[in-house]
């Protein structure tokens, strides 16, 4: 095995290791993980929000104007980055009342990592946490977070981010794509 095969298999070996002391809540985990990320090119834990009505329609948001990032795109109803020592549901709480003004139960039901090059040159490479839960109200947006947001049927999203991709989000459009059985049964 060369050299390059060796580091490749030695940085799959700490990720999945890390992984699973993850998987066992050790406290320590957060920032040894997030340097193992760095050194890999993965920089950041992040999470996805995903919020259903009793109709069973996702809420969208649409990002803010301003963000340096994907601006007036579609997504999931929030996403960001765990602080340090904050577990995925106490962070998704966090931002969902930080950017749609309420808070509701999560469930953390999958995890993956994706790699999502941007308009502005930037690329994500991430290993994203899917949070779902429910909630039946109007949201109280905050608009250096949000422009607009909308509840729209999963099927709809789905025939929608087909014919029109370019105003969905990319990591919204891999989360979507690779797993939309998994969020169509778990709302």
């Amino acid at each position: 095995m060369t050299n390059c095969g060796q580091s490749k298999d030695l940085k799959f070996l700490l990720i999945f290791t890390l992984i699973l002391l993850y998987s066992s809540s050790c406290s320590s985990f957060v920032e040894i993980f997030e340097i193992l990320l760095i050194s890999s090119n993965i920089s950041f834990f992040c999470f996805s929000v995903f919020i259903f009505n009793d109709n069973n329609e996702l809420m969208l948001q649409q990002r803010a104007s301003h963000k340096y990032h994907s601006p007036l795109l579609w997504t999931n109803t929030c996403c960001s980055h765990q602080r340090v020592g904050e577990t995925n549901i106490k962070a998704g709480k966090r931002r969902l009342q930080e950017e749609m003004g309420f808070v509701t139960s999560l469930k953390d039901t999958i995890s993956f990592i994706y790699k999502a090059p941007f308009d502005n040159g930037l690329t994500e490479h991430e290993f994203d946490h899917i949070l779902v839960g429910h909630y039946n109200d109007a949201p109280n947006i905050n608009p250096d977070e949000v422009e607009d947001w909308k509840w729209m049927p999963l099927e709809d999203v789905k025939k929608d981010i087909s014919v029109h991709p370019e105003i969905y989000t990319e990591w919204f459009k891999i989360i979507f794509n690779k797993f939309y059985q998994h969020i169509n049964i778990t709302k």
